[in-house]
């Protein structure tokens, strides 16, 4: 189940509906773990610093699948990275493209 996995632009495709609705994700296909960050600016309701995803963070062979559907995200920048992600998003993102991310401290 953990072979690596590269999506393809039909994959990617397919992942939209499911990526937008947060339901009907295909199977997992690969397991991996990213690192999260946090930014005292962005806090959650209880206090905690809300995590957040640089798409640095994730192997290569999913930025693209992670940037296509981020379109039309309203993630805030954390900094000067443009490619920063709600850690919720990019759960969702991966997921429906059949990856199971665990996300870590650093």
């Amino acid at each position: 189940m953990n072979m690596p996995y590269t999506p393809t632009q039909v994959d990617i495709n397919a992942a939209w509906p499911s990526s937008s609705q947060r339901s009907g994700y295909p199977p997992v296909r690969e397991k991996i773990v990213v690192r999260f960050e946090t930014s005292e600016n962005f806090k959650l309701d209880n206090g905690d610093c809300y995590p957040f995803i640089r798409l640095t963070a994730i192997p290569e062979r999913f930025h693209e699948a992670v940037q296509q559907l981020s379109r039309g995200s309203t993630c805030p920048v954390i900094d000067s990275d443009q490619n920063t992600f709600y850690a919720d998003d990019v759960h969702r993102w991966l997921r429906a493209i059949g990856v199971e991310a665990e996300f870590v401290a650093p």
